[in-house]
C-alpha cells in the first residue's frame, strides 16, 4: 500500500494491516489508516519545523516513518490483543523516542511535546487524554513482552538488579 501526503506529495510505505487483527476495536473503527496519517502528520510537521538550518543533524527521510511503523509492529508481535489506548500510548512513546530525542534545547522538545500531542488528539480523540499522559514508559523487563510499565515498578525492578 501507499499513501501519498497532500503537504508534500511524496509517497510513504501504509502500514500493513494484516497486523489489525491483534486489536480489540469496534468494527467501525480503522485505526490502522488513522495511525498512518497521524505519523505521516508528525512527520510532516517536524520535518517542517526542525531544519538542517536550526541544527546539522535535523534531517527528516521517510526512514523515520519505517522506524516507527517497525518499532510498533515488533511491540505488538508477541500480544494477543490491544486495546486502542494501549496502541495510542505505544505510538506516542515510539514517536517521542523518534522525533524529541534527537533535539538539543528544552524549547525544541517542549514543542515536539505540544505537537504530538495534538497530532494524537486530532486523530485519536476518545483516548488521547490517556494515551499520552506522561511518563509513558515501555519495557521488557517486567515481563516478555514490550509493554507500558509503572515508573516505580520499573524503579523497584533495576533497585534489586543492582544490589
Amino acid at each position: 500500500y501507499m499513501w501519498t501526503s497532500p503537504r508534500t506529495r511524496r509517497s510513504f510505505p501504509f502500514m500493513d494491516p494484516s497486523i489489525a487483527p491483534c486489536f480489540v476495536f469496534s468494527p467501525c473503527q480503522d485505526p490502522m489508516h488513522s495511525i498512518t496519517e497521524s505519523m505521516v502528520d508528525m512527520y510532516s510537521r517536524s520535518q517542517e519545523h526542525f531544519t538542517p538550518d536550526v541544527q546539522a543533524h535535523y534531517i527528516y527521510s521517510p526512514r523515520e516513518l519505517t522506524r516507527w511503523t517497525r518499532a510498533i509492529y515488533e511491540a505488538i508481535k508477541p500480544i494477543d490483543n490491544m486495546t486502542l489506548e494501549q496502541l495510542v500510548r505505544l505510538w506516542t512513546h515510539e514517536g517521542l523516542r523518534l522525533f524529541r530525542d534527537r533535539l538539543v534545547d528544552g524549547d525544541e522538545r517542549k514543542w515536539t511535546d505540544e505537537a504530538i500531542d495534538d497530532v494524537a488528539f486530532k486523530f485519536f480523540p476518545t483516548v488521547a487524554s490517556a494515551s499520552t499522559k506522561r511518563p509513558i514508559l515501555f519495557s521488557n523487563w517486567l515481563s516478555k513482552e514490550y509493554v507500558h510499565v509503572d515508573r516505580e515498578e520499573l524503579r523497584d525492578y533495576v533497585k534489586a538488579r543492582l544490589k
